[in-house]
């Protein structure tokens, strides 16, 4: 590793520095298509995000409801509309994500990015399909397990793939050009 002392040393004044924001350990991995393992993890971080945000919710929902109770008759929320609105908030979180960079925050904790077979991200249509495969058939996951290429079943409908990448969202030249 490079200690400041070296870098200002070596650094000529008006240059601009590149530096590998890729460990070392993990640049023999980046790009390669992910397991079941890294993608299960990645899973359980973005469904324990919007357990969090719809805990939340309800918990304002329920202030609302005791605040307001004394002068409006409020309906009580039971489980199944809860659950209905947890997989709705589910389905457009990975939506989002993956059409905006491929990435969750699972993905980004794991070091993972979804995108086409192809290498291209994914478009907002095939983001959303992949995102409704996902919710409601979230086992089909689990055939990266047996898949010789790593895919899920929603990879293999879509034709997509999830592969190792822990470079940021945003890249140096766009930082450059931002300021």
């Amino acid at each position: 590793m490079t200690s400041f002392k070296q870098f200002r040393a070596n650094f000529k004044s008006g240059e601009v520095a590149h530096f590998n924001v890729i460990p070392n350990r993990a640049r023999p991995f980046q790009g390669k298509t992910v397991g079941f393992t890294s993608r299960f993890i990645s899973v359980l971080i973005d469904m324990a995000l919007i357990a969090v945000l719809l805990a939340g919710a309800y918990g304002i929902w329920v202030a609302l409801r005791y605040v307001l109770g004394v002068f409006y008759d409020i309906p009580q929320l039971s489980g199944i509309p809860l659950l209905a609105v947890g997989y709705f908030l589910m389905w457009a979180y990975w939506t989002w994500s993956w059409a905006t960079g491929g990435k969750s925050l699972g993905n980004v904790l794991m070091g993972l990015r979804v995108q086409a077979n192809s290498g291209q991200p994914l478009r907002l249509g095939r983001s959303a399909a992949r995102s409704l495969l996902s919710v409601i058939f979230p086992i089909g996951l689990a055939w990266a397990i047996v898949n010789r290429k790593n895919h899920s079943v929603q990879d293999v409908i879509l034709r997509t793939q999830v592969v190792f990448d822990w470079t940021p969202l945003v890249s140096v030249e766009d930082q450059d050009t931002n300021a």
